[in-house]
């Protein structure tokens, strides 16, 4: 098992740029769909933003996660002949980054609907 420090070599980072520049891909679109969520809601409150955000970022990575694991379409696209420009043969890896995405939005998920609970409990007679 490769560990944290050792894939932040540069040497790792040279010799997998495909695994390397698809993780970044990835979380940038999660992050992207995160960001317009956030900015979407962030008139009602700040907590009621970040729930929503991360819950749309729950649903990517949810989606992600099943994609990377069907196998009927890695080897579709491995036909294609897409092998060379995706990490298909990373498949593993790439499920398991997209359950730990989706565990580490589900704590702040959470955090915001207790913080918008807070608030309108407090705006409100509700105790």
């Amino acid at each position: 098992m490769t560990s944290l420090r050792h894939k932040l070599h540069w040497e790792y980072l040279l010799n997998n740029r495909g695994n390397v520049l698809f993780t970044l891909a990835y979380l940038t679109i999660i992050f992207c769909f995160g960001l317009y969520r956030f900015i979407i809601y962030l008139e009602a409150n700040i907590f009621l933003a970040v729930a929503r955000a991360r819950g749309q970022m729950i649903n990517v990575s949810t989606a992600c996660s099943m994609i990377f694991v069907c196998r009927n379409l890695i080897t579709s696209l491995r036909r294609l002949g897409l092998a060379g420009y995706l990490p298909l043969d990373h498949y593993i890896y790439f499920h398991k980054l997209t359950g730990w995405m989706i565990a580490i939005f589900s704590i702040f998920h959470t955090l915001g609907h207790v913080g918008n609970m807070f608030l309108v409990s407090e705006a409100t007679t509700i105790p």
